[in-house]
């Protein structure tokens, strides 16, 4: 009877060409939802307006209370106070204050998620423009929940549902006239031996391994003849029962990749 020692190394594979569809770097580890390219990737000074229609004095009290102690125009203040804005959004430090709102007219065009795989650490912030209200056709409610309630859900696969994939690696060793004899296979597909996922839909961070038994087997088998032997009748058992096991094996893996 021979013996066989099974190692397999499975990792996550590069980001989905969905992932590559539908997020945006904005830099700063903030990201972009584009909905499939229906928006593009933009730019962070159309994602909040200051209205010029605040007066002077509301400006003003503002701009001094933020830090702004030069005298300014009203323009310059406006300038001044929408820089704070987006230090705020790529920073994501004052987000839950009110701020800047709580004194001016200011019009926020986005929504701002925060979303989490599976490992601790695993934390992604993406906006998710206002300008898609257009493309779903929502109307003045937050459009997130009214027209599309599974986006978050949506943004983390993308995130962190990655495919897995691997390579086994397995030495059988027999003994022939008490003289022993190893078979090693280290290679990827061509050999029968190339471990996926075969899944076509998410499935968190499960996945089904996918093994080519009968193409294992045979590459050991024409190994084995090339040192003058062939497998055994229970060599064979033992091969089908033991590589047989990992095939269609759920495989959790639950790492972050494309974020």
């Amino acid at each position: 009877m021979g013996e066989l020692n099974i190692q397999i190394d499975a990792e996550r594979t590069d980001c989905t060409e969905d992932y590559y569809n539908n997020i945006k770097s904005l830099g700063d580890d903030l990201h972009q939802f584009t909905d499939n390219g229906n928006i593009g990737e933009i730019d962070t000074r159309d994602l909040i307006t200051i209205k010029k229609s605040n007066s002077f004095e509301e400006l003003n009290t503002a701009y001094q209370y933020f830090g702004g102690y030069n005298e300014a125009t009203k323009d310059e203040m406006i300038e001044f106070l929408y820089n704070i804005k987006i230090a705020e959004l790529l920073s994501r430090s004052w987000l839950n204050r009110d701020g800047i709102e709580g004194m001016l007219d200011i019009t926020i065009k986005y929504e701002y998620l925060t979303v989490k795989g599976y490992s601790q650490g695993d934390v992604v912030d993406i906006i998710v423009p206002h300008i898609l209200k257009n493309v779903w056709g929502c109307g003045n409610k937050s459009f997130l929940e009214q027209c599309h309630n599974g986006v978050k859900t949506e943004i983390t696969h993308y995130f962190y549902d990655s495919p897995i994939e691997g390579e086994i690696e397995l030495e059988f060793t027999f003994y022939r006239n008490c003289v022993a004899y190893a078979v090693e296979i280290e290679r990827d597909e061509e050999d029968g031996v190339h471990i996926s996922n075969s899944l076509g839909e998410w499935l968190e961070d499960k996945y089904e391994m996918r093994i080519d038994v009968d193409g294992i087997i045979n590459y050991i088998n024409r190994e084995m003849n090339i040192l003058g032997f062939s497998l055994l009748p229970d060599e064979d058992v033992l091969l089908r029962k033991e590589i047989g096991h990992y095939d269609g094996m759920d495989v959790y893996y639950p790492n972050c990749f494309c974020a």
